[in-house]
């Protein structure tokens, strides 16, 4: 899970009105308290029910003290912040957990916290912050949720079996950084970047068998000596979130027992062997995505990249987008594709 947040944080969201999502989500503070008009029972419902929903999907965050406006952070919840002056509150850190822990099944992995305004304040907000269950977990009501962009749903039966089988697979995580580019002049001037791959199993289960497929939109390219000993593709790439396909060119990357094993605390990075690509040099900042989808025991995890340049000369990097800088990242994209698709017609 990330740091724990901090007051300016809470501040930060609002003022950038930042978007409820797949891993995060704003409650007032009267949603987390006891009163005379909602029933134990309801209450523990309610709760249980949308912690389930991150353990079932991909774990996430949920942070009471925030007013949301349409599914956007709004203000902070100061007139009904949690208070050490309120007993009838009846919230803190440490009762919160322990109501998630004896009713949910199995006792799901949490950490509560408190945020405070100032270090001596007496108002405070509340921080759940959820890991990805290793199995499926059962609400107070005893069903299986999960949670679909922001809004929480019942889960398939199909759903809940693979759940459960989660901790017969390896849980896959990549990482992907560039060791080194230089200038390549071609036709134009092209820049060529070196990038290291490494793949790992963060649940200590390791994995056996299963493939690696990067799709680079264009107009960047892979090198020719990585085409010859990795299968590759032209495709029509669609972006988690987009409805427009963009051109990309994918290649493949397998591992086995003849080949290697990606086991848990290493990085098993397919002998050196990374992608070596080339992209042309513009004369402004440019925005390219980069796909990963790691396959592996029927199960399949996507990821996305943006390999990007402040200026002409800057040094490129690669940043996994997530919630956060997502609309950024797609928004700087699309139109830098947009004059790409232009370029590449000019040249052809």
């Amino acid at each position: 899970m990330n740091e724990r947040l901090k007051f300016e944080d809470l501040e930060r969201f609002c003022n950038d009105h930042e978007p409820e999502s797949l891993s995060l989500e704003f409650k007032s503070c009267n949603a987390l308290k006891l009163d005379a008009r909602r029933a134990n029972s309801v209450f523990l419902d309610e709760l249980t029910k949308d912690v389930t929903a991150f353990l079932n999907a991909a774990g996430g965050r949920i942070i009471y003290g925030i007013q949301e406006n349409d599914s956007r952070a709004d203000s902070i919840d100061r007139g009904n912040a949690f208070s050490a002056n309120r007993p009838q509150d009846n919230v803190d850190a440490e009762r919160v957990t322990q109501w998630l822990r004896a009713h949910i099944k199995p006792s799901p992995p949490i950490n509560a916290y408190a945020i405070y305004e100032r270090p001596d304040a007496s108002n405070w907000y509340l921080v759940i912050d959820i890991e990805q269950g290793q199995t499926a977990h059962a609400a107070r009501d005893r069903r299986f949720y999960k949670r679909v962009g922001n809004i929480v749903q019942v889960m398939e039966q199909y759903e809940v079996a693979d759940a459960i089988n989660r901790m017969r697979s390896p849980a896959l995580e990549l990482k992907m950084e560039i060791k080194k580019q230089k200038i390549e002049s071609r036709n134009h001037d092209w820049l060529r970047l070196d990038i290291y791959i490494g793949v790992t199993s963060a649940n200590y289960i390791a994995a056996e068998y299963g493939a690696l497929r990067l799709s680079f939109t264009n107009p960047v390219q892979l090198m020719p000596q990585m085409i010859n000993d990795r299968s590759f593709e032209n495709r029509d790439l669609v972006i988690e979130g987009q409805t427009d396909a963009v051109k990309a060119t994918s290649m493949c990357m397998r591992w086995n027992t003849n080949l290697g094993v990606v086991f848990p605390g290493d990085w098993y990075d397919f002998h050196g062997n990374g992608a070596v690509i080339h992209i042309p040099r513009f004369t402004e900042e440019f925005t390219y995505l980069v796909q990963a989808d790691l396959l592996c025991n029927g199960r399949a995890k996507t990821m996305l990249f943006s390999l990007e340049s402040d200026a002409l000369g800057s040094p490129y990097k690669l940043v996994e987008v997530t919630p956060t800088n997502y609309e950024e990242v797609l928004r700087s994209f699309w139109g830098n594709y947009k004059f790409c698709h232009t370029w590449e017609m000019t040249m052809a």
